[in-house]
């Protein structure tokens, strides 16, 4: 087993708790690690920053990993993201 660690910008909005329950739903639960700040460089390179929330996800294996990337991509359409980062393995893996 290993840990995957999220970073979802913290808005209390519905594709947050939407992607909440599918993550409980899929891996029997999460942990809301701790807050954060992202922090990242546009393409103009202006610096932006937003606040995060961080969960830990436990990943059995490689369908589970595939499962927790889907269900990130739902929320990155859903939330209108750019990006969605996850680290897993000690690899940051952006979608």
């Amino acid at each position: 087993m290993k840990l995957a660690r999220l970073y979802i910008p913290k808005y209390p909005n519905q594709q947050v708790f939407t992607l909440e329950k599918r993550i409980a739903a899929a891996f029997n639960g999460y942990t809301l690690y701790s807050f954060g700040v992202g922090v990242w460089r546009t393409p103009s390179g202006e610096l932006m920053q937003e606040p995060v929330y961080v969960y830990d996800v436990v990943i059995k294996g490689e369908d589970d990993k595939a499962a927790l990337e889907e269900i990130l991509l739902q929320y990155k359409t859903e939330a209108e993201q750019q990006e969605v980062l996850y680290v897993y393995d000690n690899q940051p893996i952006f979608l």
